[in-house]
């Protein structure tokens, strides 16, 4: 896992921010272990978005959607190596709206943002462990 926040603003029992992003399916179990309900996660992702025309013809297209997502739910698909995330939407944008509920994947090489109101000692070290090259080299 690489992090791209500086680990040393993380303090036990304050909130933070923290981004990363996922190198290995290894790190997809690492992440399930981070996240809980009520967290907030900042992420990129795609959604088809169907419009409609004056004259009635309706078309879609794919787009890229950055937002944050208050933690409601959390699977893990071990088969995939995937942990899907429901929630709601905690501030609006063009195909948002705020308090609307979404789902997204956390998956390999893919960068996200994790917010905590508390972070704990061991979410803390669990980040500081698996991030270091020197632990999780073979």
């Amino acid at each position: 896992m690489r992090i791209k926040s500086n680990l040393s603003e993380l303090v036990e029992n304050e909130s933070g921010k923290i981004t990363m992003i996922v190198d290995s399916n290894d790190d997809i179990w690492h992440i399930f272990n981070l996240l809980e309900k009520g967290d907030l996660v900042q992420l990129k992702t795609s959604r088809k978005i169907m419009h409609e025309s004056n004259n009635g013809n309706k078309t879609s297209k794919k787009v890229q959607i950055f937002f944050t997502l208050k933690i409601d739910s959390i699977d893990y698909n071990s088969e995939d190596y995937e942990i899907r995330i429901n929630g709601k939407s905690i501030f609006e944008n063009e195909y948002i709206s705020k308090g609307q509920f979404q789902s997204a994947s956390i998956i390999k090489n893919m960068q996200f943002s994790l917010i905590k109101k508390s972070w704990d000692a061991f979410s803390i070290n669990l980040i500081n462990e698996v991030s270091n090259p020197m632990v999780t080299s073979d």
